[in-house]
């Protein structure tokens, strides 16, 4: 298993390489979006951009989801957020990179 980690980015490859029976091809990436996101220049160009804004609607889904288990719960609205439930996110992103060709089957 191959990692790398830069800031609060971790990228894995093959990560079954030894175990499976065939090689997966796969790459990995995990970023940790919030409470401290990454620059975007340590993103991957390819995918920062998406990522960034992926996070943005996904925290402001997650505090709605918060307010509303609040109030299901007969709390406050805020009473989650306000023990910081709403302010981490780790999203991740895989590819499978499958060339035939070049694959033992």
């Amino acid at each position: 298993m191959a990692a790398r980690q830069l800031r609060s980015i971790v990228y894995y490859s093959n990560l079954d390489l030894f175990t499976a029976l065939k090689a997966s091809w796969r790459d990995t990436m995990c970023a940790y979006m919030a409470p401290d996101p990454p620059t975007s220049e340590d993103l991957p160009e390819v995918c920062g951009e998406i990522m960034m804004e992926y996070a943005k609607e996904i925290m402001n889904l997650g505090e709605l989801l918060f307010e509303l288990l609040s109030e299901a719960l007969g709390l406050y609205t805020d009473h989650l957020k306000d023990m910081d439930c709403s302010k981490s996110l780790v999203c991740s992103a895989s590819t499978i990179h499958l060339v035939l060709s070049l694959t033992l089957l």
